[in-house]
């Protein structure tokens, strides 16, 4: 307990050095607790560290009950709230590396992406979703919401057409 509430604390400081060492101290006393392991894993991205990064939410992805979706949507949110996008979106490329042929996975990635600023690679992974499964209302809006932010209002058109059309 003493341990968690010095990383929320250092967390709530923006004191990064001292908040990792604190969530080190935290999974180690709790290592079942995926609170302290997502905590763990946000100060490994403010240092760079992709790898420790993963691990830490490969366990919270094995470990938390739920459907595969939801939880990897739980994490691209948790990832996009870090401040180095780019470091977050590395992590969720290589969680989703493995997972290339679950739409779910490309979807939460897909979210991040867009959080991100990396519109182009938000569309290559929504279009690889669509291909996967028919679209529910979440993957169109995403998806229209990629094509708008592209200025890409014919192909936008286009693909709800045929998509009312077809579903």
């Amino acid at each position: 307990e003493l341990a968690a509430r010095a990383t929320h604390l250092a967390i709530y400081a923006r004191r990064d050095k001292e908040a990792l060492e604190a969530a080190a101290l935290w999974v180690k006393s709790a290592p079942a607790d995926l609170e302290a392991r997502q905590a763990l894993a946000a100060m490994y991205i403010r240092h760079g560290k992709v790898n420790d990064a993963l691990r830490e939410l490969e366990f919270v992805l094995a470990s938390q009950p739920g459907s595969r979706g939801q939880k990897l949507r739980q994490i691209a949110n948790f990832l996009g709230r870090e401040p180095d996008k780019a470091t977050a979106l590395k992590v969720m490329e290589q969680l989703v590396a493995k997972r290339q042929d679950d739409p779910d996975a490309l979807f939460a990635y897909a979210l991040l992406a867009i959080r991100a600023d990396e519109v182009e690679k938000a569309r290559e992974a929504m279009e690889t979703v669509i291909e996967m499964v028919p679209p529910n209302s979440s993957i169109a809006m995403a998806y229209l919401s990629i094509l708008r932010k592209q200025n890409d209002l014919p192909a936008a058109l286009q693909w709800l057409e045929s998509t009312l059309k077809q579903h």
